[in-house]
């Protein structure tokens, strides 16, 4: 079947704005949308698939001259030369047979078995090593997966949904909050971002440190974050951006966040958004690409302060 996606379909997928859209048309000659009855442009699978791939080659800083006239193979080669070395460096070598089980799970929808393994696997290494060495390279894979179009939207979905449960009835299982640790914890995700796993894997490191924490869940908009931190007063203000955001947005809702917060708020960020390779030259934010990373940096705010 092929499915057709009006302009506004386009642009809530990939990020890529209408009119930057209908530029690329008259100007490369692709997308090639075909038109409706109502002589709205409708496209089709296939241009939605290297639509998805040109944006992700673009926030790694090629310029749209040179990839938006590429064709699908070769756009799919340049997005797997960028995205292998991130699976390969988050994936321990012994693991890399177990995420391929876990694919194959999430290809197969076979919830059940996602579910019990990935809780049994936490029960054999702890909720902040599972997360580190299964749970975040199992997401890159998925990811990428979906972006070349090798999984469908609704297999994402469904690890998604599994994961998200995982975490939160693991997050259970530990201490209760009322005893929880400084720093105190503000989490959240803009209203850019619709994606919550990073944020629920943040919040699980979080957690399993003891941090006394809140999360505000996805999509909050920017002023009403603030007035939520403002109202709190965390000492941190943890945020998660993944790869289908824009650069030049994620930077600059992080620069207005830090001239709104107090400076004593710190503002700590992770996930896959290329943005953040920028950040530490921007001083807006300390920036975390590995579970561990963060484990270490919550012990060193308690040993600093305490």
């Amino acid at each position: 079947m092929t499915w057709i996606y009006t302009i506004s379909d386009i642009e809530r997928d990939t990020g890529i704005a209408k009119d930057r859209l209908r530029v690329w048309e008259r100007r490369y000659g692709f997308p090639l949308p075909q038109r409706d009855d109502t002589q709205e442009r409708v496209y089709d699978e296939d241009q939605l698939l290297r639509l998805r791939l040109i944006k992700r080659l673009l926030d790694v800083g090629m310029r749209a001259g040179r990839v938006v006239p590429m064709p699908l193979e070769i756009l799919q080669r340049e997005v797997e030369s960028v995205t292998t070395p991130i699976v390969a460096r988050v994936a321990a070598q012994e693991d890399q047979a177990l995420l391929a089980h876990l694919v194959s799970l999430v290809k197969a929808t076979n919830r059940r078995a996602l579910h019990q393994t990935l809780m049994q696997i936490i029960a054999e290494r702890g909720l902040a090593d599972a997360i580190e060495e299964v749970i975040a390279p199992l997401g890159a894979q998925v990811g990428e997966f979906w972006l070349s179009g090798q999984m469908a939207i609704y297999q994402e979905h469904l690890f998604t949904a599994v994961v998200k449960s995982v975490l939160m009835q693991a997050m259970e299982q530990l201490p209760l909050q009322a005893n929880g640790k400084p720093p105190r914890v503000l989490l959240a995700t803009l209203s850019t971002e619709r994606h919550e796993v990073g944020l629920l894997m943040a919040e699980s490191m979080f957690a399993q440190a003891g941090c006394e924490r809140l999360s505000l869940g996805p999509s909050m908009p920017l002023t009403e974050a603030v007035t939520a931190c403002l109202a709190v007063k965390p000492d941190i203000f943890a945020l998660s951006f993944s790869s289908q955001n824009a650069p030049k947005e994620v930077l600059s809702q992080l620069r207005q966040l830090r001239g709104m917060l107090p400076p004593e708020t710190e503002i700590w960020v992770g996930g896959s958004a290329v943005a953040l390779r920028l950040i530490p030259d921007a001083k807006v934010a300390k920036v975390f690409g590995r579970a561990k990373d963060l484990r270490d940096a919550i012990e060193a705010w308690r040993i600093e302060r305490h």
